[in-house]
Formats: C-alpha cells, sequence, structure tokens
C-alpha cells in the first residue's frame, strides 16, 4: 500500500476537482486497510455528506465519536448531519452532548 498520507491528499485533491466518487474509492481503500484511521473516517464521512448519503456519514461520525470521544468537532458534524437527514432526536442527541462537553460554547 502507498503511504497513507500521500492517498490522502490525492483524494482530497481529487474532491476538490470534482472528483468524490474517486476520492470516496481512495478513503474507502484506506479504511479498509485500517479502520481506525481516524483521519480517513472523518474525511470520509464529510465526503457522504456532501454528497448526500446522510446515513451513511451518520455512521462515519458515530464511529468517530467512539473512537475519538471528547472530540467536540465530531459531535458538531454529527448533530449537523443528523439534522439535514432528519432525524432530529438523534441531533438533538448530539448537540446536547456537545453542551456537556463545551458548556460555555452554546
Amino acid at each position: 500500500m502507498s503511504d497513507p498520507s500521500a492517498l490522502l491528499k490525492r483524494a482530497r485533491d481529487l474532491f476538490q476537482q470534482g472528483q468524490p466518487e474517486q476520492a470516496e474509492e481512495i478513503v474507502g481503500m484506506l479504511l479498509r486497510d485500517n479502520p481506525r484511521d481516524t483521519t480517513a473516517l472523518n474525511f470520509s464521512g464529510y465526503l457522504l455528506f456532501k454528497s448526500g448519503k446522510f446515513n451513511a456519514a451518520i455512521v462515519a461520525y458515530r464511529k468517530l465519536v467512539e473512537l475519538e470521544q471528547g472530540v467536540a468537532s465530531h459531535l458538531a458534524n454529527l448533530g449537523l448531519i443528523c439534522f439535514k437527514a432528519q432525524r432530529y432526536p438523534e441531533a438533538q442527541s448530539a448537540f446536547e452532548r456537545l453542551l456537556e462537553l463545551q458548556p460555555g460554547e452554546a
């Protein structure tokens, strides 16, 4: 396998060039090799969200929240995606957990 950092950069470049499917393929390959790669998982969630695949993005961000407990941005992204997917109770739960994590940032 090539260098994961180089592959992730290639995926980002492809996304910026308007080739999200190819970017998803690379990120998918990275995650098959290392399902706990939080950088690739975060970008995967972003790609899925941007392509309207909200349910898959929710799965990615839930896994991120599990792997990196205490990272506020993961909870914020999870809440946003749940809201966009009209899964309001789940969005509320994510935002409540975010507020518990960062109470002064409401």
